[in-house]
C-alpha cells in the first residue's frame, strides 16, 4: 500500500492535467453499485472508475464550472436580486465591491468560519465576477482572481471548501488516482484519515522545502483518499475529518502558487 502510493510522491512523471470532477463525478454515476465495490476490497471501484470515464470529457471553461453553494433553491431569488444590483454598478464600483468581497472570503476562511457561511460569500463574489467577466474587466489589481478564491487551481477547476466543487489533478493521472483509490479501498474510512495524516505530512515538508511538485502531488493524495470516504458515507466524523485535512492542504497551496 505505502509502496505504490510512494511512487506517486516521489516519481518525476510531470503533472497531467486531468480534472477531478470527472472522477468525482463518475462515482456518483455508479451509485449503489460503487457501495458494494467498496465494501469488497476489491478492484471493483476502480474497474468501475475506468468504465465511467471513458469518454468522458475534461471541463475546459473553468468559470462556468462553479455551482452556486448557498444562494439557491428558496434563496435564488435573492442570487437574482444581487445579480441586478450588481448590473447596475459603474465599473469602478464593480471592481471595488469584488475587491470587498473577495477579503471577506479569505478572511472568513482564516478565522476557519463554517463552510455554509463562506459558501454564500463565495456566491457573492461569483456573482460579481460574473458581471466583471460579462464586461471584459480584469480582476482588480491587489485581489485573488476567482479561480483562485473559489479553489480553482491552474487553468481549470478545484476545490473550495466544499465537496461539490471542481478540483484539478495536478499530477496524478486519471490511471494513478484509480488505482490509488484501489489501494486505499482495502481499509476502513478511519484507517483512509490515518493515511491522509501521513499525506498531510509529506505535503508539509515540501512546502518546507519549496517544493510546488511535490505539494501537488501530496495533495491530489489527500483529494483522491478524500472522495473516496465520502463516496462511502458510513462514517461521518471520519469523512468531516478527511474533508477538513484536504481543506487546510489546499489552502496553503494556494497560498503558494498566488
Amino acid at each position: 500500500m505505502v509502496r505504490v502510493i510512494r511512487r506517486f510522491l516521489f516519481c518525476d512523471r510531470g503533472a497531467v492535467a486531468v480534472d477531478w470532477v470527472v472522477l468525482s463525478a463518475a462515482i456518483v454515476g455508479i451509485g449503489v453499485a460503487s457501495v458494494g465495490a467498496v465494501r469488497s476490497g476489491t478492484n471493483a471501484l476502480g474497474e468501475a472508475i475506468n468504465a465511467a470515464l471513458t469518454g468522458a470529457t475534461v471541463a475546459g471553461n473553468c468559470a462556468g464550472d462553479y455551482t452556486l453553494q448557498v444562494l439557491t433553491g428558496d434563496l435564488a431569488g435573492e442570487a437574482d436580486s444581487l445579480a441586478s444590483e450588481v448590473g447596475n454598478l459603474s465599473d469602478s464600483e464593480l471592481l471595488a465591491g469584488y475587491a470587498e468581497v473577495s477579503v471577506k472570503v479569505e478572511n472568513l476562511r482564516a478565522m476557519n468560519e463554517t463552510d455554509d457561511y463562506i459558501n454564500s460569500v463565495l456566491d457573492h463574489a461569483s456573482i460579481f465576477n460574473d458581471e466583471m467577466q460579462a464586461r471584459g474587466l480584469s480582476t482588480p489589481e491587489g485581489s485573488t482572481s476567482f479561480n483562485d478564491l473559489a479553489g480553482l487551481s491552474g487553468a481549470c477547476g478545484g476545490g473550495g471548501s466544499g465537496a461539490t466543487s471542481d478540483y484539478q489533478l495536478q499530477s496524478l493521472t486519471a490511471d494513478d488516482a484509480t488505482a490509488v483509490q484501489t489501494e486505499l479501498d482495502q481499509f476502513r474510512s478511519p484507517e483512509i484519515v490515518d493515511f491522509m495524516q501521513r499525506f498531510a505530512d509529506d505535503f508539509d515538508v515540501s512546502m518546507a522545502n519549496g517544493d510546488v511538485d511535490g505539494m501537488g502531488k501530496s495533495l491530489d493524495l489527500l483529494y483522491v483518499a478524500w472522495q473516496l470516504v465520502a463516496a462511502r458515507g458510513d462514517d461521518p466524523d471520519a469523512t468531516q475529518k478527511a474533508a477538513d485535512t484536504f481543506n487546510r492542504a489546499q489552502e496553503a497551496y494556494l497560498t503558494v502558487r498566488r
